[in-house]
């Protein structure tokens, strides 16, 4: 059995959401991440499993928009008018074709990808390419948390961000092959998370014995999850956000399989409804959402970790944005 077209699986979710465990995953379905890997680090020692090609390119793109990973809003239409974006897209087909020379499947993963899938989508089709998705879930409250400790982000930016990274990711998708796996789950039941994607994406001819049983006696390793919050102190941290408590329970109760595709997607679309009116309003209101904390250690030994990677590249990154950002506050 083999899927009709070239395939991309896409791992969805927030930063710090369980995205790493669940992109190494895919070697189980005999499907390879590339060579050219973002390094592991302090903040996640297991590895990133984040193809760096893609990373630049989605990077690139949020910075079209004056926006990077930790801000809150990024606007389609602000991306898609810039001069760059053509060029872009150009630059992402090509990738793709040379990650299909001697593959028919491929993946990855970058959690700038949850606000950008009109972007690869667009490859996809041009390419004729069929997509299928999974989305890493995680308590939110877990997730915000785990974002002020590693990157400095604020509550509220943090909560803001799930919010916004786990509505695109699921309305972008809709239609389309997604299994939504809870972070909380995989790590108690590994073996019955991974028959469940396997289901979802219909990879269950590609399971490897071998490397399933690497996942789930070594690569799982609960004594790396530092950050973990109750439903309760979910609770009184959405109170200035209520509808990421509610898109929380609605998609936890799909990755646990106790609700049927029709009803998820009737209330699915009553929570979008309210999220286009509530989540602007909510932003408008902290407008200092997008600010970050003074820099602090985790900053530094961030900005270690990619000069170190990525030379004077990276230098240059940061240069670039320095002068783009005087010049928009000019």
């Amino acid at each position: 059995m083999t899927w009709e077209k070239q395939t991309v699986v896409v791992v969805l979710g927030t930063p710090r959401s369980g995205t790493s465990a669940l992109t190494r995953m895919l070697p189980v379905f005999g499907i390879k991440l590339g060579d050219d890997l973002v390094r592991p680090n302090l903040n996640n020692p297991s590895g990133f499993w984040e193809d760096v090609p893609t990373q630049r390119i989605n990077t690139r793109l949020l910075e079209l928009a004056g926006r990077h990973l930790g801000w809150p809003v990024c606007r389609r239409e602000v991306v898609e008018s810039a001069e760059e974006y053509a060029g872009l897209l150009q630059e992402a087909k090509s990738l793709l074709k040379n990650k299909f020379a001697d593959e028919n499947v491929w993946a990855f993963k970058d959690p700038r990808a949850n606000r950008l899938l009109f972007f690869w989508q667009r490859v996809f089709a041009d390419l004729n390419y069929q997509d299928r998705y999974m989305l890493a879930l995680r308590n939110p409250a877990s997730v915000a948390q785990s974002l002020l400790v590693s990157s400095g982000l604020k509550l509220a930016t943090g909560l803001a961000l799930w919010l916004e990274c786990t509505v695109q990711a699921v309305q972008d998708t809709l239609g389309k092959p997604l299994v939504v796996v809870a972070y909380e789950r995989l790590l108690a039941d590994t073996r019955r998370e991974i028959l469940r994607v396997a289901r979802g994406l219909a990879m269950t001819w590609r399971l490897v014995e071998d490397e399933m049983v690497y996942y789930e006696r070594q690569f799982i390793d609960t004594s790396l999850r530092h950050v973990e919050y109750s439903r309760a102190e979910l609770t009184r941290l959405t109170k200035m956000l209520p509808l990421a408590l509610d898109v929380y329970n609605l998609l936890s109760q799909r990755a646990a399989d106790e609700i049927c595709d029709d009803e998820f997607r009737q209330r699915w679309d009553a929570l979008y409804a309210r999220y286009k009116v509530e989540y602007p309003a909510f932003v408008a209101a902290n407008s200092w959402l997008g600010d970050r904390h003074a820099i602090s250690v985790a900053d530094v030994r961030r900005i270690y970790w990619r000069i170190s990677y990525h030379g004077s590249a990276e230098i240059w990154r940061l240069a670039r944005r320095a002068v783009g950002k005087v010049l928009m506050e000019a």
